[in-house]
């Protein structure tokens, strides 16, 4: 099931890309961690794009491993956010796809 779910949700990305942006043109991807940025990457550059790109680590990445301390298990090592990088919590819809059916 799990399988199948990520291949419908690949194949719908890869499709809007497609819809949206030339196979030459530079696309940045990432998600929390970068797992699902890199099966993303790897569905795009399958389907043509040749400048696709993960933004390694994602954008929070590890966990902290201390029990000791408040960020015990909170993604807060590591990544885009926690390297002191630009970033913010608002979105900007002209930028972002959204999958229009969320339970693929």
């Amino acid at each position: 099931m799990y399988t199948e779910r990520r291949c419908r949700s690949v194949y719908t990305l890869s499709t809007v890309v497609k819809e949206l942006f030339a196979p030459t043109d530079t696309i940045l991807v990432y998600c929390a961690t970068g797992g699902r940025a890199a099966m993303a990457i790897n569905a795009l550059a399958q389907a043509g794009f040749v400048k696709v790109y993960n933004i390694v680590n994602g954008l929070e990445r590890d966990r902290v491993d201390d029990p000791g301390s408040v960020y015990h298990g909170k993604h807060m090592r590591n990544g885009w956010k926690n390297s002191g990088l630009p970033w913010d919590y608002g979105f900007h819809p002209d930028l972002m796809w959204v999958d229009p059916d969320p339970t693929n």
